[in-house]
């Protein structure tokens, strides 16, 4: 294994089946704070950082998916968990893409909420927005940095709560660690090996996010067991802007395996 990591992880520890989420860009296990409380009452639920990302340290040597998903399988192991449902949002849901190719028999289920298995990006709005973001992360303090992404998530004035949420969770991103998280993320996929995914899967995409929903949508038929389903009216941080609906849906899927 590359160059592991011990992450740092919340654990709530009680449940018969373990749900294992995985976080975005730049951001640590408190972004899903509104699933844990929800999911927590039914399932174990454990929510490493990323390495690189909250308290959980940067490698010495090179970043790459395949490291991050090796640092989630060695907690895994510390933890004596063999199976589990895994969720990944965003950057995390690479990770969890990456995870799932490579140990698809630990998996019980698999989520994927918004991203696709690889980032190439197809048009020049999102090519330009990657490329700003990898520019302004090197220059900008990162107090800036989250100011400017709190606005790009969360336009509608009756999120103003989330943007000052994001502002305060701003304060444990590490430079380092989302710059080469960001840089690892040009060129990566998965795509080709999707079909070693056998468990029941479900793809879920917001209406307004970055990607078009037909791309995430075609992305569940290259996908031997998954559904796909959009959430209207939704932004890019999904599990925060529509934290119930989410909850929900997720929710719906793991009671119908």
């Amino acid at each position: 294994m590359e160059n592991q990591i011990k992450p740092y992880y919340y654990d709530s520890f009680h449940g018969d089946e373990s749900i294992v989420f995985l976080h975005g860009l730049g951001a640590s296990s408190l972004s899903w704070e509104y699933q844990v409380d929800h999911f927590k009452q039914n399932y174990r639920v454990i929510v490493p950082d990323i390495r690189g990302h909250g308290k959980s340290a940067l490698s010495k040597e090179s970043f790459s998916f395949e490291g991050c998903a090796d640092d989630i399988y060695a907690l895994l192991q510390r933890l004596d968990i063999k199976k589990f449902h895994l969720c990944g949002f965003s950057f995390g849901g690479m990770v969890a893409f990456e995870f799932a190719v490579k140990y698809p028999n630990m998996l019980l289920s698999f989520c994927a909420v918004n991203v696709l298995a690889r980032f190439d990006p197809n048009s020049p709005g999102i090519t330009l927005l990657y490329h700003l973001r990898r520019i302004l992360a090197r220059v900008l303090p990162l107090k800036w940095l989250a100011c400017l992404m709190a606005v790009t998530l969360f336009p509608n004035k009756k999120d103003a709560h989330l943007r000052r949420k994001m502002l305060q969770q701003s304060a444990c991103v590490n430079r380092p660690g989302y710059i080469c998280a960001i840089d690892a993320m040009q060129g990566w996929s998965v795509e080709k090996e999707l079909d070693k995914i056998k468990v029941p899967a479900l793809l879920i995409g917001s209406e307004f996010d970055y990607a078009l929903f037909k791309e995430k949508e075609e992305l569940s038929k290259m996908m031997p067991n998954a559904s796909y389903h959009e959430i209207r009216g939704a932004h890019h941080f999904v599990i925060w802007e529509c934290a119930d609906e989410f909850n929900r849906v997720y929710k719906s899927f793991l009671e119908s395996l």
